[in-house]
Formats: C-alpha cells, structure tokens, sequence
C-alpha cells in the first residue's frame, strides 16, 4: 500500500491524498482487527527508488512516500503491528547495487529486491515472533 495511490494521485486523480491513504488503511486494519483480534498485524514500508519513470518525478514521488511511510509507521504502533522496514533495507542495499538492480521502474522490484525485501521480512518480524527462527 502507498505507491500505488501516489502513482494515482501524481497522474491526476485527487483521490488518493495521504489523509486518504491514511484514513483508509484505518478503516482496514480496524476491520481486520475485529474480525480477527488475535491476529498479529505485520505493516510494510511503502517504499520507492529513483529509478525508470519515478526518477523523472523523484521529487513529488519522494515527498509523498515520505508522508505514507510516517503514516504505515503510526498505524503499525497504533495497532501494535510489526513494522518492515523496506525502504530503510533498499536504501542500505544501494550500497551494493544500483537502483535498477534492486526495482526495475522504481516501484516493482527485480527478483533481487524481492528476495531483499522477503529477507528483511523475516528478520524483522522473527524478532517478534519467535516460533519463525526455528
């Protein structure tokens, strides 16, 4: 959740404002939570990389990816979920490869960024959940 809504509003449909977003993943997270309340919640970093077609508009891209992942943040403690820090993981692996090694357009990610993000995953949520190291 989040680019996905950034890459609507950039393009014109005012829609998805991050006051939306917010108010929306909410409205998820409280539904799944009654329905569900012995549910451990697990929330990821939207993240994003300079990359493709973001790369042209990095600037709006980033800004509004700022406000989403300080928004995915707030719901996760809000809701005493798990936090994945995804775009903190891309951001390090940087350091070892470029951009488009990682997320070929800036917002789907290679086999590489998956298995980064599925590794980052399961270190992050082991921490909390003990039954996933063994």
């Amino acid at each position: 959740m989040g680019i996905n809504d950034v890459d609507a509003l950039l393009h014109g449909d005012k829609h998805f404002t991050a006051g939306q977003f917010e108010q929306d993943y909410r409205q998820l997270l409280q539904q799944t939570k009654q329905a569900l309340p012995d549910t451990q919640l697990v929330i990821g970093e939207p993240f994003i990389l300079p990359v493709g077609r973001i790369k042209e508009r990095w600037a709006e891209y980033s800004a509004e990816m700022i406000q989403r992942r300080a928004i995915a943040k707030k719901l996760s403690k809000e809701f005493n979920a798990i936090f994945v820090e995804f775009q903190t993981a891309f951001d390090k692996a940087l350091s070892k490869a470029p951009a488009d090694y990682w997320i070929w357009d800036g917002i789907h990610p290679m086999p590489a960024g998956h298995e980064l993000m599925a590794r980052e995953w399961i270190e992050q949520v082991s921490r909390h959940l003990p039954f996933i190291r063994s």
